[in-house]
C-alpha cells in the first residue's frame, strides 16, 4: 500500500538525515561522505538488528525493515524502528569516522607523510567579509587576506 512506501521511505530518513545534517555544518569539517552513507545503510541494518532481537528471529526482523506490519502494530516494534535508526545511524557513522582516520593515519605513516585528515579547511581558517561589494554566487564563500578577496569553492571528499 502507499501508507507502506511512506513508511519505508520515513524509515530511510530517519537513518540518513542525522548523519546527513552532521556533515552539513561548518563545524564538523571532519565528517565525510564516507561516515553519510555508512552511517545511512548502518541505521537500517541496525533496524534489522532490532527486529531480530525483539522478535528472536531474522525473518521477523528483515519484514521490520519493510514495516510489513504497518504503522499500528499490536507491539512496540515499529517504535522501536524508529528509535533505533537515527541512533543507530550515528554509532555507525561514527564508527565509520574512526575505521576511515585509522586508516588514513596508517597510510600516512607508512608513505612517511604528515596526517592532515583533521586540519581545518582553507576556507574556514581565513576570516569572512560580511559586506563586500565583489559580485559572487550565493554558493560562494568569501574570504580576506592580506592581498586582497579570495572567493574560493569548497569541494567535499567522500573519503
Amino acid at each position: 500500500s502507499i501508507l507502506q512506501i511512506y513508511l519505508i521511505s520515513d524509515l530511510v530518513s530517519a537513518s540518513t538525515i542525522p548523519v546527513l545534517v552532521i556533515g552539513l555544518s561548518d563545524r564538523f569539517y571532519w565528517w565525510r561522505g564516507f561516515e553519510v552513507v555508512i552511517g545511512g545503510l548502518g541505521g537500517i541494518l541496525t533496524v534489522f538488528i532490532f527486529g531480530t532481537i525483539y522478535f528472536g528471529n531474522a525473518h521477523e526482523g528483515a519484514k521490520l525493515i519493510l514495516l510489513e506490519g504497518g504503522l499500528y502494530a499490536n507491539d512496540w516494534s515499529v517504535f522501536g524502528a524508529f528509535v533505533a535508526a537515527p541512533f543507530g545511524g550515528l554509532l555507525w557513522g561514527f564508527g565509520a569516522l574512526v575505521v576511515r582516520l585509522s586508516f588514513q593515519w596508517i597510510i600516512a605513516k607508512i608513505k612517511g607523510q604528515r596526517f592532515n585528515s583533521l586540519d581545518k579547511p582553507d576556507y574556514l581558517t581565513r576570516p569572512r567579509i560580511v559586506d563586500s561589494n565583489e559580485y559572487t554566487d550565493s554558493g560562494d564563500i568569501t574570504a580576506a587576506d592580506g592581498e586582497g578577496v579570495i572567493t574560493s569553492h569548497p569541494k567535499g571528499k567522500f573519503f
